[in-house]
């Protein structure tokens, strides 16, 4: 997500507040909370420091400075050591316990304990149509039945059925990387978790779109905004012995509203004499053309507790170190994606002030042109470069899109979206459609310093931030989108006029 987790300096600009993004994580039977390390003398993996999710909890805090992330800790049970450090025990979902919630990640370990009831489900339901986030798991079936089996949306879109895939032998699903030079049957069937506990991590597969020829964007493929890292596309997760599945399910349930979930990532299964090669390690629901929210569903919650983290934060290899960047920025990318649509607007407007004020920024809008496409488009992308030093260009895009719908017609929407597929034909075979990205932020960011030219900004200004942002944010890559359309057309006559000379051939 962002390439550091370094501490932002007091600003010289005043600053509006944070926008606040409240995550309920829940879990039950041994998962925990515990930052107390593993107990060496249990070599079982049982104990509860194991399944720890401290280290995602803590990761969550190194968000950039215009998010503030609250995580709420929740537990199925009370009254146990897995319980105890929990802020909410023996938890039950309602609209009233999810009611200041944005989004909730479910980590179900227990398979026949206090099991999601009715109104359970319902709330889950009610929740998510209210455009909120959903994350669940389990690890291989039927790990994870009780919480997340007939959670809404989660248990269609991986398998909990027993014995599907397994946790032994040639069905299961094992990610592992075997270290060099031992014995591959040795390796096969060791159960006590010994590799999951380093820093070698599996490698990930992910599904890259916007990238072959009959695409508006015919250069590098996009991974989904939850696989955009720090240094490109995350490749690497945590491996785990037995994982579960992830799957696009078939028939499609009449919950996903006709909107196809999609398989955002593989990985690679090491087990010996395995019937299936390669399988689905995370699917998502973009819900948001149903104006719902959003779900995605993991194949393992061995991705976050500490059993499997510990050799990343503790690493003492720069592959190690490197890898915890990638999983961390990919846990921090969960929490900005799942986040409401309302939510990720403001996002973008609180990244937005905090680029116009950047050093380099500022400097360069000093004599910029407002009505200059060449102008805008070179400070879009400064702004872009500028806001993928804190957060990832994939989460710029993703929410940048959600402000250009009320600019844009919903066919050039389309065309721009770098997660939609190809229609077919090249239709524009010449455009770089990143090109109208840079305007728009551009145009954004001399609106910005038309309506704030100096430091001197007035608290009752900033207070007023929230009301008066998006218009003039709005306004601004009207003017940018404005800007590159009369280029386009002059461009387009030039195109014009050089193809004629061709077809004419030599004189």
């Amino acid at each position: 997500m962002n390439g550091t987790t370094d501490t932002f300096d007091d600003p010289a600009y005043l600053a509006p507040p944070s926008v606040p993004l409240r995550v309920l994580m829940v879990t039950d039977r041994n998962g925990c909370y515990s930052v107390v390390p593993r107990l060496t003398d249990d070599p079982s993996g049982t104990n509860p420091p194991e399944r720890s999710l401290h280290a995602v909890v803590d990761a969550l805090r190194h968000v950039p400075s215009w998010g503030n992330v609250t995580v709420i800790r929740a537990h199925r049970n009370s009254g146990t050591d897995w319980s105890a450090t929990a802020d909410l025990q023996n938890f039950r979902f309602s609209d009233e316990s999810l009611r200041d919630i944005d989004q909730v990640w479910v980590f179900g370990i227990e398979n026949t304990m206090n099991p999601l009831s009715a109104p359970e489900i319902a709330a889950l339901e009610r929740f998510v149509a209210a455009g909120k986030g959903l994350l669940g798991m389990g690890d291989h079936p039927p790990l994870g039945n009780s919480l997340c089996e007939h959670a809404p949306w989660i248990g269609s879109m991986r398998t909990y059925a027993d014995g599907n895939p397994g946790m032994v032998g040639a069905g299961r699903l094992d990610t592992r990387i075997k270290p060099v030079g031992e014995d591959p049957a040795v390796f096969d069937v060791q159960i006590l978790n010994e590799h999951e506990r380093d820093e070698l991590a599996q490698t990930i597969y992910p599904r890259l779109t916007g990238g072959t020829s009959s695409s508006f964007f015919f250069y590098n493929g996009y991974p989904h905004p939850l696989l955009c890292g720090p240094d490109g596309a995350i490749r690497v997760l945590p491996d785990h012995m037995h994982e579960g599945l992830c799957q696009v399910p078939s028939p499609l349930p009449p919950e996903f509203h006709g909107i196809e979930p999609e398989i955002i990532a593989s990985g690679v299964n090491h087990a010996l004499g395995t019937a299936r090669p390669m399988f689905g390690l995370i699917c998502v629901w973009d819900g948001a053309e149903a104006n719902y929210g959003r779900v995605v569903a993991e194949s393992t919650w061995h991705h976050f507790i500490w059993l499997n983290v510990q050799g990343f934060v503790n690493a003492t290899t720069p592959e190690g170190r490197n890898a915890w960047r990638q999983i961390s920025a990919y846990y921090r990318n969960l929490v900005f994606w799942l986040a409401p649509a309302a939510k990720r607007a403001l996002l973008l407007q609180r990244a937005l002030w905090w680029a116009r004020w950047e050093s380099r920024m500022d400097e360069e809008l000093t004599a910029a042109d407002p009505n200059s496409y060449l102008d805008l488009a070179y400070l879009g992308r400064i702004g872009f470069d500028v806001l993928g030093r804190r957060t990832s260009r994939c989460f710029t895009i993703d929410v940048l899109l959600i402000l250009l719908r009320t600019v844009l017609p919903l066919e050039v929407m389309m065309l721009i979206n770098p997660w939609k597929e190809p229609s077919g034909k090249d239709e524009v075979p010449l455009l770089d459609g990143r090109e109208i990205y840079y305007a728009a932020i551009g145009g954004m960011l001399l609106a910005l310093r038309d309506a704030f030219p100096s430091y001197d900004v007035k608290p009752k200004d900033v207070k007023a931030l929230d009301k008066t942002l998006p218009k003039l944010l709005q306004s601004g890559a009207a003017n940018g989108i404005k800007r590159f359309t009369e280029s386009l057309r002059s461009s387009l006559s030039v195109v014009n006029d050089v193809a004629k000379l061709l077809a004419a051939g030599p004189k």
